[in-house]
């Protein structure tokens, strides 16, 4: 008798044959649309990927329109909300890098990150 674990091995996403993350995400967005993507506690709020994957279209073409490309460099102020998955993915879909300024941060470290020159290369 075959369990259930061993049938479950079987399953490999397509996802995992992508050549980026941006890929990966919208595969998978594709294969479960009706998933729950992004949750909080309790699921008082629930996106599915479809969902998801709506918002961060949506998102990529505000953030393009005010200027992002790919190369730049995107720094967000978010609080812990689904939201903040949103928009790093939306910045990452325009080959854009993200980072996180945290509310917690003094005025000195916020400059500090927003100021300091970038590397050449990484």
């Amino acid at each position: 008798m075959e369990s259930a674990t061993s049938s479950s091995r079987k399953y490999r996403p397509r996802a995992l044959d992508a050549q980026t993350l941006t890929e990966a995400f919208q595969m998978t967005a594709q294969d479960h649309a009706d998933r729950p993507a992004v949750r909080t506690k309790d699921d008082a709020e629930s996106y599915t990927w479809a969902e998801y994957a709506d918002m961060v279209e949506e998102l990529a073409r505000g953030i393009s329109a005010l200027g992002v490309e790919p190369g730049h460099t995107v720094g967000s102020m978010l609080t812990n909300r689904p939201e903040f998955h949103f928009f790093d993915t939306a910045v990452m879909h325009l080959g854009a890098t993200p980072f996180s300024l945290y509310n917690t941060y003094t005025a000195e470290q916020i400059s500090y990150l927003v100021e300091a020159p970038q590397p050449a290369c990484w």
